[in-house]
């Protein structure tokens, strides 16, 4: 028959009490005996089984602070508008901004996009003036953004007279890390050719990783 650790402890206690107290016993230790009494046997047996409990006891304590911990110390992100842009921050401090109204934009683009290590991920230019080393050109590479060639023979790609413009609309939904909005891509004169609808959610499951995730729905315009 099996029996629990702790059962067999009492029962060794229980055998150890029925020899009396005043029993001794010998113990040969580097050839030196020496005399232990059943009481201090009996004592240093309970004092074990209890430090047992109490190690058991803590490596539960240490798995819920562990586990408390882990829970704590996940990666927090938030969303905030702020200027025509959603300021996407992990931990508070900057990861992109979701720049939805500039008047000098033909789209909505991320700008800055930073990483983990605080290292920008895109050129400054045309956003800002070019830092050093950077080239000034194709004004259309606006950070990270979205688009498409061509639609209906008109140019999304490029900026500029005759271009394309991709016009923020609205946000359907605003969740802790993600958002969805609403879009429409228009020519030169204003009409509408389609609209997307995207989602964006952010991820930061820890110290040395960041995404982006983006799903888009493109529907074309009824005339």
């Amino acid at each position: 028959m099996l029996q629990s650790p702790q059962k067999q402890q009492a029962g060794r206690l229980d055998a150890l009490a029925s020899w009396g107290e005043n029993s001794e016993f010998r113990l040969v230790f580097n050839d030196e005996p020496s005399k232990f009494s059943l009481t201090a046997i009996v004592r240093c047996a309970s004092i074990s089984n209890l430090l047992m409990k109490l190690a058991y006891t803590a490596s539960i304590f240490l798995i819920l602070v562990f586990v408390q911990g882990f829970a704590s110390g996940a990666n927090k992100i938030s969303l905030k508008k702020e200027n025509g842009s959603i300021v996407v921050n992990v931990n508070d401090k900057l990861f992109t901004r979701y720049v939805y109204k500039d008047p000098q934009r033909a789209k909505p683009i991320f700008y800055p996009v930073v990483g983990p290590l605080g290292q920008t991920l895109t050129r400054k230019y045309p956003m800002e003036e070019a830092a050093e080393g950077e080239a000034e050109d194709h004004p259309h590479h606006t950070s990270l953004w979205y688009t498409h060639g061509e639609v209906n023979g008109v140019d999304f790609w490029a900026v500029g007279k005759g271009k394309g413009k991709i016009v923020h609309q609205d946000f359907l939904s605003m969740e802790d890390s993600s958002f969805t909005a609403l879009n429409l891509w228009q020519n030169a004169e204003g009409k509408t050719l389609l609209q997307d609808q995207r989602k964006l959610s952010f991820h930061a499951p820890n110290e040395q990783d960041r995404a982006i995730d983006v799903a888009i729905t493109l529907k074309a315009a009824v005339d």
